[in-house]
């Protein structure tokens, strides 16, 4: 099952199925993007991880079960692995652990805000529930989240690009040197690969890269 990053949509994500053609792709509308209404129940990530647990009650088997999450819904996919049974692997596409690595993005987000009237409450739902952002002042506090991943109970993989800085129109990656530090804290089974030529939309730049590697650790289970 995929989730997408702010933005997009499950139709974004279309491209998985195509990549990987052994592999059944679920990709779901987050709330407040593509045909998913707002959500008057906010933008956390626990929040967003009620739609998405019910839609894996809904489509869950015998088969292995991996949770992709691109950029911020990557939090959510590691609280839903957290909350259910029968997951096998979260892969996270340049998700932010922290909120000051996504400082670099605020002037997109409010200037979309203003040029998008019918996706405000979405859009200033997220920046307040996720990134600490107050859409109206332009205050932000800092936030991290790596206790998602510290308490995540299955491999996870974060794929992130090697572009680390802004070179536009490519925005630089999140994930950053003081992130692997962090994480080296961690416990659990966690690793990250970087692909090359790709920033922060690394699915975007270089799907068949990313779709390399899903199939790489679809085949060792």
């Amino acid at each position: 099952m995929a989730m997408h990053g702010v933005f997009r949509c499950a139709n974004d994500l279309a491209i998985l199925a195509e990549l990987l053609p052994d592999v059944e792709v679920i990709t779901v509308d987050l709330p407040g993007h593509g045909k998913a209404p707002h959500s008057d129940l906010g933008y956390t990530p626990e929040a967003l991880a009620r739609p998405i647990r019910a839609a894996y009650l809904a489509y869950r088997d015998d088969r292995p079960f991996f949770l992709l999450g691109e950029s911020f819904s990557g939090l959510t996919a590691l609280l839903v692995a957290r909350l259910e049974q029968g997951i096998r692997r979260v892969i996270l596409i340049d998700t932010p652990l922290e909120t000051q690595r996504v400082a670099n993005s605020w002037t997109q987000l409010m200037g979309y805000y203003h040029l998008h009237p019918e996706s405000r409450p979405m859009i200033a739902g997220i920046c307040r529930d996720f990134f600490g952002l107050d859409i109206q002042s332009g205050k932000a506090e800092v936030r991290t989240y790596y206790e998602y991943l510290r308490r995540c109970p299955v491999p996870t993989m974060m794929i992130t690009g090697k572009i680390k800085s802004n070179k536009p129109p490519i925005t630089g990656a999140y994930f950053q040197a003081g992130d692997q530090a962090e994480i080296g804290k961690v416990d659990g089974d966690f690793s990250f690969i970087e692909v090359p030529k790709a920033g922060h939309s690394v699915l975007k730049l270089q799907p068949k890269a990313v779709g390399a590697i899903i199939k790489f650790l679809a085949s060792q289970l």
